[in-house]
């Protein structure tokens, strides 16, 4: 434990909640110093008086004049102001006593960046206290750009997570535990994450931990002349796991003048994640090693630069992720076993769906995988070399199913001797998300908010259909469908949307014009409506490529896409019942 960690700093902006200030907006922060030294510390009034000196860097968030610029107070010290370093200066005019696990809170007042969006510490250097203090220690603080009305937010689409809670085995002094962390970033909504046509802003995360040696922290960022010391944070490397649409890494240099790590994760492609089998980025964060005792610190992460289109933005957010840390299991054997999802999504009836395993385990030699399913083959994998604390994963390409139904997955760990150690185990639901008409035709199913919809026009052939003129036009649009007959037809378990289904549906986008792009066949979510036009009680086809009109489950109403008005919504006119309009289906999860 490095001495730096003995005095922990937390900082929180109370108009946030969190340890972040927005750029140009004036701000008032809380910076608790947390008292871990294992006994009292001394603060004299007098020869000489005890300091707390906080400097900033003027190469990060803060320019000399702005640092300065703002007001230090804390009860008992006298404030001031050292102009050259720069620095804010608190000088004890009491003598006072600090005890172990004792709090001191100062405020500052007037803080205010104008710098990039960005992370960085606060350094405080106490002098002329008595005790175990360390030389210097700091806190996070995170610049972000503050929040605008007509922006987009990041939490309505993005989930973050660490695979298996995101556990941390500390280790003792002399048998260092190598961990290694899973970030996953999910796009949870139903279009990519950038939904626009030419690439805009430019979207980064920045990644840091708590540095220190105490509980509250996952290691300390310790810096021996541009060497890091064995449990170290400078030796965390970040990589991309699974990276379907490419994002690359940056990790940090020890030999910069950065006061501590910043890991940085960019995507390289405009869409930055989209839906279905593209919706999801794996990072790992490996060669963890830390000596802090058992407890529970934080990964701070600052999504900032990110676009939904050329002109909409995602306001800036900072996601916290929890890191409990634990003592190492007292015997051998497997210790978490995961997927990358719990859900596996199976789009196409006649291709393999792939899912990914990862296991975590203490001195194991062998591993034997088993499934429910009997078309996933037992697997083994082999450790000649069993390591104290070790990770490996397995990709299975598992083949179609015929229906929504859970895998279970069993794992067993072998000694070198073939001896049995234990076993985990982990399900994994398979949803079809496809369905079927009565010809055996299948089409593609989407999730948008809490409704499964189809994802292609219905076209099974039966009473009170009618088809196109050609073929190809019906390939493309399937089936024009009279009231009773699209009533009559559904596949099983699936039903016409109400009007409040479709309405939920062009919702999901911030207008009728933004619902229209996204949803026609070309856009971004997958949805594919066609401008497949309508059939009135004469035969006589109108609107085609100019009009999509689809049935509601409502008496019977329409919701249509307009080139006309270039917007998607619930027809106040409704066609006669003996006209023919294209139809989807639901199903409500």
């Amino acid at each position: 434990m490095t001495a730096a960690a003995l005095i922990p700093v937390a900082i929180v902006n109370p108009a946030t909640g969190d340890a972040s200030i927005d750029v140009g907006v004036t701000a008032t922060l809380k910076v608790t110093l947390t008292n871990k030294t294992g006994g009292a510390i001394g603060i004299s009034a007098t020869n000489p008086a005890s300091t707390l000196t906080i400097y900033g860097d003027p190469a990060t968030l803060f320019t000399a004049a702005q640092f300065t610029a703002m007001a230090a107070t804390l009860d008992g010290w006298t404030p001031s102001v050292d102009s050259g370093s720069p620095a804010l200066v608190l000088t004890a005019n009491k003598d006072q006593r600090w005890d172990d696990g004792a709090d001191l809170v100062l405020t500052l007042d007037g803080v205010v960046s104008t710098d990039a969006p960005g992370a960085d510490g606060l350094q405080i250097n106490p002098v002329g206290l008595t005790g175990n203090v360390p030389f210097s220690t700091s806190g996070t603080l995170i610049l972000k750009e503050p929040k605008k009305p007509g922006n987009a937010s990041l939490t309505d689409v993005l989930q973050v997570n660490l695979d298996n809670q995101g556990l941390v085995y500390r280790s003792d002094e002399g048998d260092p535990l190598t961990n290694v962390l899973f970030l996953n970033i999910k796009n949870t909504a139903a279009a990519a994450v950038y939904r626009g046509k030419t690439a805009a802003g430019s979207p980064r995360v920045d990644v840091r931990f708590v540095y220190g040696g105490t509980a509250g922290a996952l290691a300390p960022a310790t810096n021996n002349g541009g060497v890091g010391p064995i449990g170290s944070a400078w030796n965390i490397r970040a990589d991309p796991k699974v990276v379907p649409l490419g994002w690359s890494t940056t990790n940090p240099d020890i030999a910069a003048s950065d006061p501590v790590p910043v890991w940085t994760l960019t995507p390289s492609t405009m869409s930055i994640l989209g839906t279905g089998d593209l919706a999801n980025v794996t990072f790992t964060f490996s060669d963890i090693i830390s000596f802090t005792p058992v407890g529970h610190t934080q990964m701070y992460l600052l999504f900032t630069g990110f676009m939904q289109d050329e002109t909409t933005r995602y306001d800036d957010h900072v996601f916290v992720l929890d890191i409990p840390k634990v003592d190492p299991p007292p015997t051998r054997g497997l210790v978490a076993f995961n997927a990358g999802s719990p859900l596996a999504e199976m789009r196409d009836p006649n291709a393999a769906i792939p899912i990914s395993l990862r296991w975590t385990m203490f001195d194991v030699a062998r591993v034997q995988l088993l499934a429910s399913a009997p078309t996933v083959p037992p697997a083994i994998v082999s450790y000649p070399d069993p390591k104290p604390l070790d990770y490996d994963s397995l990709n299975l390409s598992v083949p179609p199913v015929a229906r929504s139904e859970p895998i279970f997955f069993s794992l067993q760990s072998f000694d070198g001797n073939e001896g049995f150690l234990n076993a985990l185990q982990f399900t994994v639901y398979v949803q079809v998300s496809w369905v079927s008409d009565p010809t055996g035709r299948t089409y593609p199913v989407g999730l948008f908010g809490n409704t499964f919809w189809m994802l292609q026009n219905y076209a099974y052939d039966t009473h009170g259909s009618f088809a196109y003129g050609t073929q190809k036009l019906t390939d493309a649009y399937g089936r024009l469908y009279n009231w009773d007959a699209a009533n009559a037809n559904a596949p099983d378990g699936w039903q016409l949307p109400g009007v409040a289904d479709w309405q939920a549906l062009f919702n999901l986008w911030p207008s009728s014009t933004a619902a229209f792009a996204e949803l026609i066949d070309g856009g971004n979510s997958g949805f594919a409506a066609g401008l497949g036009g309508q059939q009135d009680n004469t035969g006589t086809l109108s609107g085609l490529l100019s009009r999509g009109v689809y049935w509601t489950a409502s008496n019977p109403q329409t919701a249509q896409f307009s080139t006309g008005s270039g917007t998607g919504m619930v027809s106040v006119s409704t066609p006669l019942p003996d006209y023919a309009v294209s139809t989807r289906y639901i199903r409500h999860v």
